[in-house]
């Protein structure tokens, strides 16, 4: 029999038209001093098979200064802004809580650095701390909804502009080569990341969390986004073998900690990662003339349970409830 051709797949095409112009300057002040900047205008188009389209446009800015200590030691400080597109939900609905498009997420950035070599080179230490500041935050909701005359209801997932959110932080990372077959790295980064006026739709089944506000608004104000982590430690260590007409060979040994976290923007019990480390191995052999390399890996061989994502949403069949679905590695 003839496969089944839906008949919303010849109900047009999704279009998305993009558009931007940059212009970027720099000027050095002394053989030491740097200050550089930069505008960009874009404006994105969308368009679903349904012929529901909006559109977005904005300016974007960034400017910075750097400063070289020394020859080896240079600094700098930089501000900037950005976003991620807006959007427009499939079903087009415009009847609260749904919202027929979205706009677009933006941040402003601050960014403070070091960048470093020493023991002649066979060292380097980079360092950051920034903070960023996100205002309407892209959210996604779960709704129960009814469809049309269709009996019962339907789970419909919806994009909204929650809020903001801010968030801060410092990264160190080092690597050390001594000679031409050693190779050592590590990571450090510690971050500091909470919702600030945030609010979206309570889930029913979610317990006295919902008690204040009803089911027309939660409030995540203080509360964690999903996936950040406060602690993160990375270490490395590689080392190159010459094996002569056998090509060459290097074993490299990858290990991290990442300390507990959410695995979505509701801080509940149910998605929350307890602290863990993973360990990875591989190992890379290059054949004479590198003309075939081949890989071999065993990724996570301490068989470490770890949440990948974990979505919280109302299930059609029955209103007083909300259901956890996880992903795990």
């Amino acid at each position: 029999s003839a496969l089944h051709h839906p008949a919303w797949d010849f109900d047009g095409l999704y279009s998305k038209d993009s558009a931007a112009v940059y212009a970027g300057a720099g000027y050095r002040i002394t053989e030491r001093a740097r200050v550089f900047g930069g505008l960009r205008w874009y404006e994105d188009e969308k368009q679903l098979r349904n012929g529901i389209k909006d559109s977005w446009d904005d300016v974007l800015w960034n400017a910075g200064i750097e400063y070289a200590l020394t020859d080896t030691v240079n600094t700098y400080v930089t501000a900037s802004t950005g976003y991620r597109p807006g959007g427009i939900n499939e079903l087009g609905i415009d009847a609260p809580p749904l919202t027929p498009s979205y706009e677009p997420e933006t941040v402003t950035a601050f960014e403070v650095g070091l960048n470093t070599q020493f023991a002649d080179g066979t060292m380097t230490l980079d360092v950051t701390a920034f903070l960023h500041d996100h205002q309407d935050v892209q959210a996604s909701e779960f709704f129960l909804q009814l469809q049309g005359s269709a009996p019962g209801l339907a789970t419909v997932e919806n994009v909204s502009n929650a809020g903001g959110k801010d968030t801060s932080g410092v990264e160190a990372e080092f690597e050390w080569s001594p000679n031409e077959h050693w190779r050592i790295a590590a990571q450090l980064a510690w971050l500091d990341a909470s919702f600030d006026d945030y609010a979206v739709t309570c889930l029913p089944g979610l317990g006295n969390i919902c008690a204040s506000e009803g089911f027309s608004g939660l409030e995540l104000d203080g509360w964690q986004p999903a996936f950040s982590p406060e602690w993160m430690l990375g270490l490395q260590a590689s080392y190159l073998a010459e094996l002569g007409r056998w090509g060459s060979l290097r074993p490299v040994l990858h290990t991290r900690y990442i300390s507990d976290y959410y695995a979505n923007d509701l801080n509940l019990p149910g998605a929350m990662q307890p602290a863990h480390n993973v360990t990875d191995l591989r190992l890379f052999w290059h054949l004479p003339g590198d003309k075939v390399r081949l890989q071999l890996y065993l990724e996570n061989f301490s068989d470490e349970q770890v949440l990948n994502s974990m979505a919280i949403y109302p299930p059609a069949a029955n209103a007083s409830i909300s259901t956890f679905l996880a992903d795990w590695n």
